[in-house]
């Protein structure tokens, strides 16, 4: 399962903007950005796979995943390569 979030601005312009890309504000209509995730690909997994999933990455020294908000890291920023 290959994961994807990107920028959307909070006014629903078109336009999306990788999570890598130094983006703060959206160049249409100049509001902010917000994160949107694939939401069909995140409900692949049940609510208690995600919980396993999360739950066995506790305390691994393994990058990107040795810090609670990295454990999470399909849920913050998927597209980044774990290498």
């Amino acid at each position: 399962m290959k994961l994807n979030a990107w920028f959307q601005c909070i006014n629903g312009c078109s336009g999306i903007h990788p999570l890598n890309e130094i983006i703060y504000r959206c160049p249409q209509c100049n509001e902010l950005l917000e994160v949107q995730h694939d939401m069909d690909l995140l409900k692949q997994l049940s609510p208690d796979e995600w919980k396993k999933l999360f739950k066995d990455r506790v305390g691994r020294h393994e990058w990107p995943y040795g810090s609670s908000v990295w454990g999470k890291k399909e849920w913050v920023c998927p597209n980044l390569d774990n290498k």
